[in-house]
C-alpha cells in the first residue's frame, strides 16, 4: 500500500493541510528560487506533487523486491509512506550541505547555478528567449568567441571568465538580444555550446524532437470529447512504452475492476463500503 501525504504520518505538521506550494516552501525551493533581489518564486507546474508521485512509484518498486523483509516478517505487503515535504527537502539537500559547509545560508541566484559559470535565460531580437548555460573550459571559450570576447583577458580562463561573471552574462545577453532566435540557436549550437529554446505550450507540442521520437500523443477526453494531446511516458524499456490510454481518471472509476475483480470484494461489500464513505 503506498500513501502519500502533504507532511508525513508523524511530526508536529501530520495533522496540518498539506499542498505541494507549501511543501516548496518550507522545502527550500522556492527560497533558492528566483532574482538575488526579487521575492521567492514558486514554480509554474506542480513540482512537489510530481516529484513525490515519482519517489511514490519507486518506494512501491523496491518493495516488491525486497523479498528478504518479507520473508523475515511473514507479510505479504508493505506500506510505502511518502510525503511531498520529505521529498521536497531531500532536492535542496546541496544547498544544505553548502551552508553547514560555509556558515552561510544561501540565497537566490538568480539562473546562475554554483560557481558563476555562464547560465542564463535571454531575450531574442524576435521577442523569443533562449537559455544557455557552459560549465566546462571548451565551452566557456566558445561562448567567449561567439560574442566576439575572444583575447580579453577577463575571458582568457575558466577561472577568470566566472570570476567576471557578470560582466561575461552581460555580454551574451546583449548579443542575444540583437539577434532572432533561429541565429542564436544556430550559431550557439554550432560553435558547441549547449543553448535551447524557452519553449511555452504552444512550442512544446510543435518541438521536433518530441514530434520525431513519437512522445507527443493524441488521447481521446472523455471530458471534453475530443483527442488531446498529451506527452507519452518518458520511460522506455527495450524501446518500447506503454501508450497512455487516457487523460485521467475519475476517483474510484475502477473500483470494481481493484477491489473486485482483483481482490475479490463482491457488489454488496463495495456498495457498503461506498455507504460508510470508505471508498
Amino acid at each position: 500500500m503506498v500513501r502519500i501525504s502533504g507532511f508525513g504520518s508523524r511530526g508536529p505538521y501530520q495533522d496540518r493541510p498539506g499542498y505541494g506550494t507549501l511543501a516548496e516552501a518550507i522545502g527550500g525551493f522556492a527560497h533558492h528560487t528566483g532574482d538575488p533581489h526579487g521575492p521567492p518564486v514558486l514554480p509554474g507546474f506542480p513540482v512537489a506533487d510530481t516529484i513525490t508521485g515519482l519517489m511514490a512509484a519507486v518506494g512501491a518498486l523496491a518493495s516488491l523486491f525486497d523479498r528478504e523483509v518479507r520473508n523475515r516478517t511473514g507479510r505479504s505487503g508493505a506500506v510505502v509512506d511518502i510525503n511531498l515535504l520529505t521529498s521536497m527537502a531531500f532536492m535542496a539537500t546541496p544547498r544544505l550541505i553548502e551552508y553547514q559547509l560555509s556558515g552561510i545560508p544561501p540565497n537566490r541566484q538568480g539562473n546562475r547555478l554554483y560557481g558563476g559559470s555562464p547560465r542564463n535565460a535571454a531575450k531574442c531580437r524576435d521577442g523569443k528567449w533562449v537559455a544557455y548555460s557552459a560549465h566546462s573550459p571548451a565551452m566557456i571559450a566558445n561562448v567567449v568567441k561567439a560574442v566576439g570576447l575572444e583575447g580579453d583577458p577577463m575571458f582568457a580562463t575558466m577561472e577568470e571568465a566566472i570570476l567576471h561573471g557578470d560582466a561575461l552574462d552581460s555580454a551574451i545577453v546583449t548579443w542575444i538580444s540583437n539577434l532572432d532566435r533561429a541565429t542564436v540557436l544556430g550559431e550557439l549550437l554550432d560553435l558547441g555550446v549547449p543553448v535551447a529554446p524557452v519553449n511555452d505550450a504552444a512550442d512544446i507540442l510543435a518541438d521536433e524532437n518530441l514530434v520525431a521520437r513519437e512522445d507527443l500523443v493524441d488521447v481521446y477526453d472523455v471530458w471534453t470529447g475530443r483527442p488531446l494531446t498529451i506527452v507519452a511516458s518518458p520511460i522506455e524499456v527495450d524501446g518500447g512504452r506503454n501508450p497512455p490510454k487516457s487523460t485521467g481518471f475519475d476517483i474510484g472509476e475502477h473500483n470494481h475492476e481493484i477491489y473486485g475483480d482483483m481482490l475479490g470484494v463482491t457488489d454488496e461489500e463495495l456498495e457498503t463500503l461506498k455507504g460508510r464513505g470508505v471508498i
